[in-house]
């Protein structure tokens, strides 16, 4: 979320020409947004109905296309908009990283799983504004910026889409294999059985 406003903030001001003081409020309305997002999402994510992983993937969808568009509007009030739909669906990554992992590496191993999540998280924090704005230099415009951020946003959710449907492939073939390796054992069985019946001496 730092990464976003710092690059959200040089946005408002190169190509929207909006005041300092005005766009300190977008920063507000991240943070309410946030906050409210990550008592309903967190709520909604704990229903026995809801996926958590489908909802994690729902809300980071919104936030790349939120943030992909940016530099495409001309209006500060559309720019807040996208700002508002970025902080509420942003929560997601706060209020759902917990059970999603116990999910996905048991309760066993969610200490360390954790701790390399929030390693990861912090390289990203730290890298991720200064490359924005070498970007931002290297190119003199937002939109490869801001189109990047939204891909690799997009791509944190579809993962939670992908990977569990790639292992539910994974188990579906193994079983199938097993299954057939069962079968041939059973007809081998069966095979021997009747070639021993067929060459037995009659009394």
């Amino acid at each position: 979320m730092m990464y976003h406003t710092c690059i959200q903030s040089s946005l408002l001001k190169k190509i929207l020409h909006v005041p300092s003081q005005e766009s300190s409020l977008i920063i507000s309305v991240i943070g309410i947004l946030n906050t409210f997002g990550e008592l309903l999402v967190g709520w909604v994510g704990d229903k026995s109905w809801m996926s958590s992983s489908l909802l994690y993937a729902a809300c980071m969808l919104c936030c790349a296309i939120a943030t992909a568009i940016m530099p495409l509007v001309t209006e500060y009030s559309h720019l807040l908009g996208l700002s508002a739909v970025y902080g509420f669906c942003i929560s997601a990554n706060y209020s759902l990283t917990s059970p999603i992992l116990v999910e996905l590496v048991s309760i066993e191993k969610f200490s360390s799983a954790y701790g390399f999540l929030l390693a990861s998280q912090g390289v990203s924090n730290l890298l991720g504004p200064p490359f924005a704005g070498w970007l931002y230099d290297y190119t003199s415009q937002w939109h490869l910026t801001f189109g990047l951020a939204g891909l690799f946003i997009g791509i944190s959710g579809m993962l939670l889409v992908i990977l569990p449907a790639i292992k539910r492939i994974g188990k579906s073939c193994s079983k199938s294999t097993q299954q057939k390796e069962d079968n041939l054992e059973q007809n081998k069985w069966l095979a021997s059985g009747n070639s021993n019946s067929n060459g037995a001496i009659p009394v």
